[in-house]
């Protein structure tokens, strides 16, 4: 009997977690400079009455805000600026309501869209979405352009190339970037006038003092 009880306990547990909402954001994992990238926000709404929630959306750094092209909300945290979607939308019952936006990445690399935050309107439950990770790739063209290097434009930029990036690896290639490259066979010091140029000062110091002096004692 008992038995049972936990299993009919365990059910019942299992159907009042289904009877959640659920946030999904979704998107592209890769996209390329340049492209317009779209992201969705689907809301469920498992109940059997309408749901009014307020949708807060976190806006990436370093994106161009293509529709809507500006943020609804800033926030100043320690004098950074966050800026965010806003909507107020009602769900309907046993139905699933999808919001869009659209932006398009500034810059080569990896962005983060932060959790989507989702607030019943009737009691304040608070709902997220898991953050997204977003792969911005070059637009390969054969030319190793600016803010392109080997590490986030392989196609067009070799490691051999004066891009920014030192691998130090064995790898065939003489890394310009590097100080020493184990394929250029010696050490490189690039930076060798800067290296010599205190004692070079000093020596100057020296030698004008010395001339100070001598002139000084010739006349007395």
């Amino acid at each position: 009997m008992k038995i049972i009880l936990l299993i009919m306990f365990l059910l019942l547990l299992g159907l009042a977690n289904a009877q959640q909402i659920l946030v999904i954001k979704e998107t592209k994992n890769e996209i390329q400079l340049d492209d317009i990238l779209e992201i969705k926000i689907n809301i469920n709404n498992p109940y059997n009455k309408d749901l009014k929630v307020e949708v807060l959306e976190a806006l990436p750094k370093g994106v161009t805000l293509i529709d809507p092209s500006k943020p609804d909300k800033i926030e100043f945290h320690d004098a950074l600026e966050e800026s965010f979607f806003r909507w107020e939308v009602n769900i309907p019952a046993n139905k699933i309501t999808t919001l869009k936006y659209k932006i398009k990445p500034d810059n080569l690399g990896e962005y983060t869209l932060p959790k989507t935050k989702v607030t019943s309107l009737a009691n304040n439950e608070v709902y997220l979405s898991d953050p997204l990770t977003i792969n911005v790739l070059c637009n390969p063209n054969n030319i190793c352009e600016e803010n392109e290097n080997s590490l986030n434009c392989a196609a067009d930029c070799s490691t051999g190339l004066k891009d920014g990036i030192c691998d130090y690896k064995a790898d065939g290639k003489c890394d310009l970037d590097c100080d020493y490259d184990p394929d250029c066979g010696k050490v490189r010091e690039p930076n060798i006038i800067n290296k010599y140029l205190v004692f070079y000062i000093i020596g100057i110091v020296f030698i004008l003092i010395f001339i100070f002096l001598l002139r000084k004692s010739r006349k007395s």
